[in-house]
């Protein structure tokens, strides 16, 4: 049956998913007319009773959003960003799930959790694309914080990361599955729209492959971002706290709540879980080197080209803005 959300045009709906386009785009920055292309056509599939969740999200001035693609530095960027915001309370980190503390907005929530008893300032997760953002966003103009990737790594850890919650089997081939994103994701949409507006006020911008190179000069730009001050012994501390090997093993990491949640849903039966695998597998730059075949990285070479050349970008422009 077709039903219309107060601000989506429904086009297409089957028994659980509806594809939707943008019907107004008046709570939107100011951008350029190649981003108002984007954002007024892109299809996005979104299940039907979270679209006026979205939309009505109740926005502080005071949060703090971490807006990404997926698997692209959000955990890092979260654990990071909320022990600068909470006095570098390591041991609440250390116990307390990070869905928890720093809520993601489109994912199911604890029996019990509301986002308004989250006390300010709130650290919000969400791998949304402009146009779906909550509308107050534009006017609150909480900080935003947006983390971008080489697409090639983020769609190969997007496929270990299902294999991980939904069994070993539960995906095609490697190539087929990013094929797949290459075609269906908004990955290049997502991040040109932040690209942007990156020299707003309220919005940081970088990458993975930065954290990677010199985690320490980020950390100095979100402390500032967020008026945050830490000496040097505070912020080597974080900076061990950060270190791949514990951030691999620290288990209020590892998106417990998220995986429980999902399995069960899914009716994942144990035996199809590999229990060597974790949330967080690798954390490196150029893995998918390793993974998908030269032939098929040509093909990514052109999908990249044929989504940043009308804009007279390049993918370092994104990477090392």
């Amino acid at each position: 049956m077709q039903s219309e959300s107060t601000f989506f045009k429904i086009e297409e709906i089957n028994d659980h998913y509806i594809k939707v386009t943008l019907k107004d785009t008046t709570y939107l920055p100011k951008v350029s007319e190649w981003d108002k292309e984007i954002l007024t056509k892109k299809k996005i599939m979104y299940p039907v009773e979270k679209l006026d969740f979205f939309h009505d999200f109740p926005v502080r001035e005071e949060d703090v959003w971490i807006i990404t693609n997926d698997r692209c530095g959000t955990t890092w960027t979260q654990e990071m960003t909320w022990l600068i915001l909470n006095d570098l309370d390591f041991d609440k980190a250390k116990t307390v799930d990070l869905e928890l503390r720093s809520p993601f907005i489109e994912f199911p929530t604890p029996d019990g959790f509301n986002f308004e008893d989250v006390p300010s300032p709130r650290l919000l997760k969400t791998h949304l694309p402009m146009q779906l953002l909550p509308k107050d966003i534009w006017t609150k103009k909480p900080k935003i914080i947006y983390v971008v990737r080489d697409p090639r790594d983020a769609f190969v850890s997007s496929y270990h990361q299902n294999q991980f919650f939904l069994g070993v089997d539960s995906v095609p081939d490697l190539e087929t599955f990013v094929e797949e994103f290459m075609e269906y994701s908004c990955f290049w949409q997502h991040a040109l729209s932040f690209y942007k507006i990156r020299t707003q006020e309220n919005i940081i911008f970088y990458s993975f492959e930065q954290m990677k190179k010199d985690l320490k000069s980020i950390v100095s730009k979100v402390c500032a971002f967020v008026g945050r001050k830490y000496n040097d012994d505070e912020i080597g501390r974080l900076l061990e706290h950060l270190d791949f090997k514990n951030m691999k093993n620290n288990e209020s990491c590892s998106h417990r709540l998220e995986v429980e949640h999902v399995r069960k849903l899914c009716d994942v039966k144990p035996e199809c879980i590999d229990p060597l695998n974790k949330f967080i597998r690798q954390g490196i730059v150029g893995g998918h080197k390793k993974e998908l075949s030269k032939g098929f990285l040509k093909k990514m070479d052109e999908w990249e080209k044929n989504n940043l050349e009308i804009y007279n970008l390049c993918l370092n422009d994104l990477l090392f803005t």
